[in-house]
């Protein structure tokens, strides 16, 4: 159960509780080593001029309005909006510092467990004077186990100047068997197109531009349908039109091609090229700029506001054919774009530097909320072989490791929830996606999917997910509400599936589906519902970001943008939000047996679910734990603490009760001068005995509340929690409970 909306009468205030909704050996390196050794020559090429920083956790801080990280006993800093390449200023510590941590107000060094020396942060940075404090300091230690994100850091993305509008959104798999594209119509998750790409194209990777206008795939080579003698090498990162779901534009020059990605604003496609990645305009499709990686690039993350792209390098070129001593093995490349200047190489610091034949980290994202980046790493190491995902940050010229999140199975994709409350990692081997707590690594759920998943895509809305599983040649479609396979799609055979793109769908253009409409008092399932009474609905995305609710009556039929049409008329709204509305059943459909149920924002709308109707179906609004919303005949609220007596007169406040006389509008109070009351007299039962029942109807000056006066039998047995059922028209009720003296 979860706290919800506050109904108020007076005097009572009844909390009404929401309840949660309710809806061998690993082949992957092997698999992919082949696919690169296929795809690229054996031609030397230089090692790496930068060596890879090592240090330990909690020695960087990055996401407030300043940046920090300490070395030996210097602390230095700058502006969280200066441009990696800007140099850090420094203050001296009394010692070598432990750790750090830092808030809104103050950076915290730790100079050994007991002793923390603490700055104040101002509007030049940290200042020089420092405060002692205790190793156990509440502030520092809070900060430290959760890190402060500035609403600056939050940077907002970077836009299209024009977005094509595909509607329904559509998912394009990557097929490195059949060298081929294959679209798919998510509202009906059906195939729409498969369509074929330069023969022998191995495509690794593929991505719909933010714009919809274009898509490229990223052409490994070496592919089954080659047709060159030479092997297919160098068959670039090809273009297609997501709209017309064919081959189109332009195809930019790569030799061995694994990874692409768009800036925000869809004006570059950047290209992972072996050791080198490129920037191409996509409107002309020219080299607008390239940098060197520091090994081979297997995916890329470019930030929503387009200043920095990561990519993440993994290689055993350098094992096998250079020298030992330089291998990079897993490591992350830093770019600052879209000039892709000052490039920054980190060394991830997990394992050993000569690792077994170097494959490992395969993805590579950021949390939406503090930017941390997030890599997935099938480690091959002899000497450890645990394969984890990685939270990091990268600060003052250095890595930090802030998590390592230890998996039992083969982690080869990452992608978060658009609110980043949620991490999805693929896992090769053991044919599911973990469902990961970010902050905490717990994992909150298991989803099994087909074979072998390599691939990851989840909506704007946050609500479905999409994964291409590369050995059983499918695509599994997850309802991340409920965290279950709601289909699965099955490409044409020998597709082996790499990765997958959704096109770009804006907040707000896609609604989930209604999964429950019941009763807003008892939430009860499977149950009935009344005309004029109050309903939540609940769902994945079904109403706005921000929760919006109503302030006066008659009630609107409009929320956050939002609307609920039942029976195909326009609903009165009192609450709406992203997992529930509720509303008000018109009278109009009084008579019906069922009806339909869907939302919609103007953009777009939900489909239609069902819902059964009945004349009356009574349910008792219900506050902390069992209790009823109930007021004795004083009009205290009724408690254990706050019993009622035997034979004096209890109101009970419930809804449901179906068509009334003098029967207001849809959305109106009921009249505070004339009574609203139901045709048919309930049946209320206390504590097991038959009550007399004095008044039915709607309660004065509230919309769909329905009121039942009752004596409280003189029979009856007293205690704090002595139970309370109303039955109209051989409905029952929830059981709650009330305290009799």
């Amino acid at each position: 159960m979860k706290a919800g909306r506050l109904v108020t009468f007076f005097p009572l205030v009844i909390a009404i509780a929401f309840p949660v909704s309710a809806f061998a050996q690993d082949p992957a390196p092997a698999l992919a080593a082949q696919a690169r050794l296929t795809a690229r020559t054996a031609a030397k090429r230089p090692t790496p001029s930068s060596r890879f920083a090592r240090i330990a956790a909690n020695q960087a801080v990055i996401g407030g309005e300043w940046d920090f990280f300490i070395s030996g006993s210097r602390l230095s800093f700058r502006a969280g909006s200066a441009p990696m390449t800007e140099r850090f200023q420094s203050i001296a510590l009394p010692s070598a510092g432990q750790k750090l941590s830092a808030d809104s107000q103050n950076v915290y060094v730790w100079l050994d467990a007991l002793h923390i020396m603490s700055y104040a942060i101002g509007d030049s940075g940290p200042s020089p004077n420092g405060v002692a404090r205790s190793g156990d300091d509440g502030a520092a230690n809070l900060a430290l186990a959760r890190p402060y994100v500035s609403a600056s850091r939050k940077r907002v993305q970077a836009a299209p100047s024009t977005i094509v509008t595909i509607s329904p959104q559509r998912l394009f798999t990557a097929n490195s068997g059949l060298d081929s594209v294959t679209a798919i119509d998510t509202s009906s998750n059906a195939i729409l197109q498969t369509f074929s790409l330069v023969p022998g194209a191995n495509p690794q990777d593929i991505q719909v531009s933010p714009s919809n206008q274009f898509g490229y795939t990223a052409n490994g080579g070496g592919g089954s349908t080659c047709t060159s003698t030479s092997g297919c090498l160098s068959l670039g990162a090809q273009s297609f039109d997501p709209l017309a779901m064919s081959t189109a534009g332009n195809t930019v020059p790569a030799a061995s091609p694994f990874a692409v990605t768009f800036s925000p604003d869809a004006t570059t496609l950047y290209v992972a090229d072996d050791l080198t990645v490129h920037a191409y305009s996509t409107s002309t499709g020219a080299s607008t700029a390239s940098g060197t990686t520091s090994a081979f690039t297997w995916g890329m993350y470019q930030t929503p506001d387009g200043s920095t792209l990561y990519t993440i390098d993994d290689d055993d070129y350098f094992y096998e054919h250079v020298s030992q001593n330089d291998e990079p093995v897993n490591a992350i490349s830093v770019f600052t774009t879209p000039g892709l200047s000052g490039a920054l190489h980190y060394r991830i610091p997990a394992g050993s530097q000569n690792s077994g034949d170097g494959l490992g980290c395969y993805s590579i994202t950021a949390s939406p909320t503090t930017g941390n980046i997030y890599v997935a790493c099938d480690w091959e190491d002899y000497q450890s072989p645990t394969p984890a995902v990685y939270e990091i940050s990268v600060a003052g010229g250095q890595i930090n490791i802030l998590n390592t999140f230890n998996t039992a199975g083969s982690p080869v994709a990452v992608a978060f929830s658009p609110d980043g409350s949620k991490l999805y990692v693929a896992m090769f081997n053991s044919n599911t996606i973990v469902v990961m707590d970010p902050n905490t690594g717990t994992q909150l759920a298991t989803i099994p999917v087909g074979q072998g998943p390599t691939s990851i895509a989840v909506n704007s809305t946050g609500n479905r997910g999409y994964v291409a599983n590369f050995t059983s040649g499918t695509v599994s479609v997850l309802d991340l509400t409920a965290n279950t396979v709601i289909a699965t799609v099955t490409l044409p055979a020998g597709a082996a599936p790499v990765a997958a793109s959704l096109t770009y769908a804006p907040p707000g253009s896609i609604i989930g589906n209604v999964a429950a409409t019941v009763n807003g008092a008892s939430f009860a399932s499977a149950t009935p519902v009344a005309v004029g009474s109050l309903v939540s609905l609940f769902g994945s995305a079904i109403g706005p970001a921000t929760s919006a609710s109503a302030s006066a009556t008659p009630l609107p039929t409009t929320l956050g943008g939002y609307q609920v049409k039942i029976g195909g008329i326009f609903a009165p709204l009192l609450f709406a939000s992203s997992g529930q509305i509720n509303a008000q059943v018109p009278f109009e459909l009084a008579g019906q047996s069922s009806t339909t149920v869907s939302v919609t924002n103007g953009t777009a709308t939900s489909s239609n679910s069902t819902v059964s109707l009945a004349a009356s179906a009574p349910g008792i609004f219900v506050g902390a734990g069992t209790q009823g919303a109930v007021l004795n005949q004083d009009f205290s609220a009724n408690s254990a603490a706050n019993p009622a007596a035997r034979g004096s007169v209890v109101q009970i406040f419930a809804t449901g009760q179906g068509v009334v006389s003098n029967q207001p509008a849809d959305g109106a109070a009921a009249s505070t001068s004339v009574l609203a009351t139901t045709s048919v007299t309930p049946v209320v039962i206390i504590g097991g005995v038959v009550a007399q029942v004095q008044f039915s109807g709607l309660a004065q000056g509230f919309v769909g509340l329905w009121q039942v006066n009752a004596v409280v039998p003189s029979t009856v047995a007293t205690g704090g929690a002595v139970s309370l059922q109303i039955i109209m028209n051989t409905i029952s009720s929830n059981v709650v409970s009330i305290g009799v003296k």
